[in-house]
């Protein structure tokens, strides 16, 4: 059996950290729905979210995870003070999402 490499590493640590914030987890993925739906570009980045459900910890790493979300290929400086300016990616609402909360299967 050969080791893990980075990429499953990163995986298993993202799944983890998901699974011990669960519920946290899902009222900030809630939060970020309300968020991009409240905005015409249907956007959401992690300050926004952050300011309604507070500091998630490593379990943030997968709160934009999934087919919901589409990363826009931009990145905007944090505007929180313990981010240091750091670079966070700006994501959009898929149209897939639309039509499934219209239309549930």
């Amino acid at each position: 059996m050969s080791d893990p490499t980075g990429l499953e590493l990163k995986t298993a640590g993202m799944e983890a950290a998901a699974e011990s914030q669960k519920e946290k987890l899902e009222r900030a993925r809630d939060a970020a729905v309300e968020i991009a739906l409240s905005r015409d570009d249907r956007c959401c980045h992690m300050d926004l979210v952050r300011e309604k459900v507070g500091d998630l910890g490593p379990a943030a790493g997968s709160l934009f995870k999934g087919p919901m979300w589409r990363f826009t290929g931009q990145r905007i400086l944090s505007q929180l003070p313990a981010n240091h300016a750091r670079e966070i990616k700006v994501w959009q609402l898929s149209r897939i999402h639309k039509i499934q909360k219209r239309f549930p299967f």
